[in-house]
């Protein structure tokens, strides 16, 4: 998570590529916890694909759906719902 975090900071200039060496990430922890506290943060951060809203924005669609997840239980229901259906139509 971390290395990713600071190759992120590398591509976009923030963050100077000697940050990767073992002896700097890893040799000196303090500078390490520095590190891993904002590449949780970062990690936590919905990803958002910017291209996707805007088509549907331009569509006139909703950018999320209204439906909330699903439960497990609800999953399992759905699942035994359609294996009493495949039963009932092997008897035919």
């Amino acid at each position: 998570m971390v290395v990713n975090y600071l190759k992120d900071k590398i591509k976009k200039s923030e963050r100077n590529p000697g940050s990767l060496r073992f002896h700097n990430l890893i040799g000196q922890l303090d500078y390490f916890e520095e590190d891993l506290s904002p590449a949780r943060a970062h990690a936590r951060k919905p990803k958002v694909d910017h291209g996707r809203e805007a088509i549907l924005k331009s569509t006139g669609r909703k950018e999320h759906h209204d439906k909330p997840p699903r439960t497990a239980a609800q999953v399992l229901a759905d699942q035994e719902a359609f294996k009493a259906f495949r039963a009932f139509k092997e008897t035919l």
